[in-house]
């Protein structure tokens, strides 16, 4: 599970959609699918299917706010995701439980 805060990009959903599928190969995991879907005024939600279980988002644009989980089993490394978001929104830091 990962928060991010003061983030950029999070009103580019298709473009989260796409890093969510890099952090995810990354991890080690077996894309299935993807889908996402925008909501009025900004953010979106989106999820990443996996064999091994899924990646999902929850953007705020309001508030510059990114929830992440990505969730897997087996040999997959989920920490492997982690520079692959931070580089894309653009963070120092993340926050993570």
């Amino acid at each position: 599970l990962i928060d991010l805060f003061d983030c950029k990009h999070t009103e580019k959903m298709k473009a989260i959609e796409n890093v969510m599928v890099e952090a995810c190969m990354a991890t080690g995991a077996t894309i299935l699918f993807s889908h996402s879907h925008p909501f009025s005024g900004g953010g979106s939600s989106g999820a990443v299917i996996l064999a091994e279980s899924h990646g999902t988002w929850h953007s705020w644009t309001e508030e510059n706010f990114v929830a992440i989980d990505i969730f897997v089993c087996g040999d997959c490394e989920p920490t492997n995701a982690i520079e692959i978001l931070k580089s894309f929104f653009e963070l120092a830091e993340l926050a993570s439980t």
